[in-house]
């Protein structure tokens, strides 16, 4: 993903004064960062696998989705381009 789309963090209000707006909207930033890594993360193990000789339909299987859509996902990212 790119730099520029990465979210960015909500700025809060002095301690003991937040709102439940604020409170909400900076949650929703923390979920939004934690996604965002848990995407990298599950990258990085998909390259893993690739590395260790795992095929597309064991790692669709494991991601819940086709083979042909984890070859499209991914299978440019193995080859460096």
């Amino acid at each position: 993903m790119p730099r520029s789309s990465r979210p960015r963090p909500a700025s809060r209000e002095p301690t003991g004064t937040t709102s439940p707006e604020t409170d909400a909207v900076s949650r929703i930033a923390d979920l939004t960062r934690a996604i965002h890594a848990y995407l990298r993360a599950r990258d990085e193990a998909v390259s893993a696998a690739r590395a260790a000789g795992a095929s597309w339909p064991q790692i669709a299987r494991a991601a819940g989705i086709s083979h042909q859509a984890a070859h499209q996902r991914w299978a440019n990212r193995q080859s460096g381009k």
